[in-house]
């Protein structure tokens, strides 16, 4: 009877402890982070918003959301992204600046993830601990508007996924970089295909690259400006123009 008794209450107890662990480790499809926000919160809605942007990555299921409040600097340790998610500022000012960061924005994601990064600006001293604002180490398509980078000792932007994968670059002012846009396909076959569509870069010391046969950088509204060489092709690397383009004040246009 005792030992009836005992199966009986871990027949209780267990999924009593399965159901604490499921909540436990529930992933959200929405997470808040702000300024007045707090990493000892869940980021599950404004209330009870995080503070920095690991904090809410980690809170998320894959092809999550992460919303950015309000204006403000938020510093943490930077971010590195490995699925599907969208990090979104939209009416605000969110900088990621300072901190000790080697990149401000890594992505390390799957060959089938969509990456989106809206609204941002990242900022570096062009010293020599903050080499790239985002790189995009692999994935399957990358897509950053809205955002403003500068003051990076490497690249504002730096495109390195092995093929085949897509970036679109949307809105953007890359400015006061070593490189403001470096884009080299990194292994795999097909091509690393970039858009930029209607984004300025100016004041760096190469405007923007293209390095190798496999990368295609295609061109439509862009502000080439201001820059020591405006445009540079390695390797064949492809840089075409759809015709409505303005590459003009570069010490060397390209």
């Amino acid at each position: 009877m005792f030992g009836f008794r005992l199966f009986a209450t871990a027949l209780a107890f267990f999924p009593a402890l399965a159901v604490q662990v499921a909540v436990a480790n529930a992933q959200l499809s929405t997470a808040y982070i702000s300024r007045d926000g707090s990493d000892a919160n869940n980021c599950v809605n404004p209330s009870v918003a995080c503070r920095f942007l690991p904090r809410a990555y980690d809170q998320l299921d894959a092809g999550g959301k992460i919303f950015i409040l309000d204006s403000g600097t938020f510093a943490g340790t930077g971010l590195v992204i490995t699925q599907a998610v969208s990090v979104v500022a939209v009416g605000v000012q969110a900088q990621l600046a300072g901190g000790a960061l080697t990149n401000k924005i890594v992505v390390n994601a799957g060959p089938s993830d969509t990456v989106y990064l809206d609204g941002l600006h990242l900022v570096g001293d062009r010293g020599p601990g903050e080499p790239n604002g985002i790189i995009f180490n692999s994935g399957g398509e990358l897509h950053i508007r809205n955002c403003v980078i500068s003051g990076f000792s490497s690249a504002g932007i730096r495109l390195k996924a092995p093929a085949p994968s897509k970036v679109v670059i949307s809105n953007c002012t890359i400015y006061n970089n070593t490189i403001g846009i470096y884009a080299r396909r990194d292994g795999g076959s097909g091509q690393l295909n970039v858009v930029l569509d209607n984004v300025t870069v100016s004041r760096n010391t190469v405007g923007v690259r293209a390095v190798g046969g496999g990368t295609h950088l295609r061109m439509s509204l862009a502000k080439i400006v201001d820059n020591s060489t405006g445009l540079n092709s390695v390797d064949t690397g492809r840089l075409i123009s759809l015709g409505n383009n303005l590459i003009a004040n570069n010490n060397t246009n390209g």
